[in-house]
């Protein structure tokens, strides 16, 4: 199969929605995960921080984050799967729309996707939160959550997902 970089669309699908931002609304009922039904960003969108991540790798043709086919996810399976695929990475080897989760005690609460490399000294990160849905936020802002851990997301190796 051939290599696949990704990394342009996800960005491109987390502009579209920054742009329809009025109709993008944070959700943690069931209809967080009823994006999958469409081949493309459709509104209005409900999701979590965690089912947006997703949902923006699966518009953009990726593999599921999560490695579960897209069937669910959380940040809790979302930092499983990077630790069983050794995708964790420093802040320093951050590319665009690789993920950033966040844990307060040990437990994982909160995702985001970044718009910046980990080159620059702040970078910026596409987040969905419930106090601003969707946003882009600055890492310094983030950090406020909790601890961060850096994954790598869409790498040059991963294959595109094969949308229904």
């Amino acid at each position: 199969m051939p290599i696949v970089d990704h990394r342009a669309q996800c960005e491109e699908v987390a502009r579209t929605l920054l742009e329809h931002k009025d109709q993008c609304h944070y959700s943690e009922s069931a209809n967080r995960w009823g994006w999958h039904a469409y081949k493309v960003p459709t509104f209005p969108f409900f999701g979590d921080c965690s089912s947006t991540f997703a949902a923006i790798d699966y518009w953009a043709g990726c593999d599921d984050p999560n490695g579960v086919n897209y069937a669910y996810g959380d940040t809790t399976t979302l930092l499983e799967h990077a630790q069983t695929k050794k995708l964790l990475i420093p802040k320093s080897k951050l590319l665009k729309a690789d993920g950033c989760l966040f844990s307060v005690n040990g437990v994982t609460v909160h995702v985001a996707m970044a718009l910046q490399d980990g080159t620059v000294g702040n970078p910026l990160f596409f987040n969905m939160g419930s106090s601003a849905d969707p946003s882009v936020q600055p890492l310094s802002v983030l950090l406020t959550i909790g601890t961060p851990t850096f994954f790598r997301n869409v790498t040059d190796t991963r294959v595109p997902h094969r949308r229904p």
